[in-house]
């Protein structure tokens, strides 16, 4: 769902577990796409500017928003 601050809260493999994700985050995601993560992090911090902290990626993996 949307959260008071335009994030999302989503929610992986229990409804009682849930994470919240930045809206700015949302968009980025698809970059994902299979490539080496190395190879998408230099995108995105080339062409958005932007810099994931590993700690918010290594999340993303255990919750399983993201595969690693």
């Amino acid at each position: 769902g949307t959260r008071p601050d335009g994030g999302v809260r989503a929610v992986t493999y229990s409804t009682l577990d849930a994470i919240d994700l930045p809206s700015a985050l949302l968009p980025l995601l698809p970059r994902f796409d299979g490539r080496p993560t190395a190879e998408v992090l230099a995108e995105l911090r080339a062409a958005h500017r932007v810099e994931l902290d590993p700690d918010l990626l290594r999340q993303l993996v255990d919750w399983g928003i993201l595969v690693g």
